[in-house]
């Protein structure tokens, strides 16, 4: 008998033998829905309506990754929200009022406040400083 909440045959019937949940759990949200409805295209009966979802999720994550794309300077312009990046990330960031972290200085992303609220404090871009950077 098929235990369709626990271990659903579309996403266990693969020719490798590999759970797709055992990938797309190391991916982001869109990526791993991609992934998940490739997975299952041909498993399930709706090859079509699976693999149409797969491009709505990728185009989806094209979309987020070309308003994220950091200019020719390595800027990223940033609209508010949650922190966009890992905490302990290495950072410089330009705020609403002018201010730039100074060139050769970096801080992990964790200490900012990330947020936007109309201040002249809000940060409006950030740039993430590889180690050979600092």
């Amino acid at each position: 008998m098929s235990d369709n909440v626990n271990n659903p045959k579309h996403y266990t019937s693969h020719p490798s033998g590999v759970e797709c949940i055992q990938i797309t759990r190391h991916m982001s949200f869109n990526l791993g829905n991609v992934i998940k409805y490739l997975w299952r295209a041909d498993g399930k009966g709706a090859a079509l309506e699976d693999l149409k979802k797969a491009r709505w999720y990728l185009d989806d994550e094209i979309k987020r990754r070309e308003a994220t794309a950091p200019d020719a300077d390595g800027w990223i312009q940033w609209n508010g929200g949650a922190c966009p990046i890992f905490p302990a990330a290495k950072v410089r960031i330009r705020g609403r009022d002018g201010y730039e972290t100074p060139e050769g200085e970096s801080y992990e992303a964790c200490i900012y406040r990330w947020k936007h609220s109309g201040d002249t404090d809000d940060i409006i871009a950030y740039r993430i400083v590889k180690e050979k950077e600092e």
